[in-house]
């Protein structure tokens, strides 16, 4: 279940593309957990879809 809640809060995280940044670090921070979060969903996706060799 938890995994379930993390996958849900991730997507959350991508649609907030209008924070306005106080520092440049935060804003570098924010978009490489968001690339992770893109690289993790591909993953599930091929996982629940049987496409292991993506």
């Amino acid at each position: 279940m938890k995994f379930i809640e993390r996958r849900f809060r991730s997507e959350n995280i991508e649609e907030r593309k209008d924070i306005v940044w106080k520092f440049q670090g935060n804003k570098l921070q924010y978009e490489f957990h968001t690339d992770k979060v893109d690289v993790v969903k591909q993953c599930m996706w091929a996982l629940e879809n049987g496409k292991h060799e993506y």
